[in-house]
């Protein structure tokens, strides 16, 4: 390979590893942002709400009673925010991990190097069986 051949390939491979943004969070909407701004804020409002509780010292029983109208609806307080607890340690463990450790130029050369060989081990191989053919 000549030497622009293996900086492209490099390139490519380099890119493999890159972490790009969720394409969820790219094709949020204005409206799915303030839904999730609406809620987050409502998820907040419930832990100042249970905090007050708490501090008031009610009983934890009471605590965890606590209920909340919520678009007609009643919402257990407690509950709902242990299910968002929930939704978002999901959310969290859904998401990419990036390594401690770094791509190293090394670590693409030794890569482009084994595939080459490859390469070169299949093509010997084919030489060999075409010119078997031949005789």
């Amino acid at each position: 390979m000549k030497c622009g051949n293996w900086f492209v390939a490099a390139l490519l491979l380099l890119s493999c590893f890159v972490a790009l943004p969720s394409p969820q969070a790219q094709n949020m909407t204005e409206e799915e942002a303030e839904a999730a701004r609406v809620e987050q804020r409502f998820l907040n409002e419930l832990q100042v709400l249970l905090k007050a509780a708490r501090d008031a010292q009610f009983p934890e029983e009471e605590v965890r009673s606590i209920t909340v109208q919520r678009e007609g609806k009643t919402i257990n307080a407690f509950e709902y925010l242990e299910q968002a607890k929930r939704q978002q340690a999901r959310k969290e463990s859904r998401r990419v991990v990036l390594r401690d450790r770094y791509l190293t130029v090394q670590d693409i050369m030794g890569e482009l190097k084994s595939q080459e060989s490859g390469k070169l081990d299949s093509l010997r191989e084919e030489l060999v069986f075409i010119g078997a053919e031949e005789k």
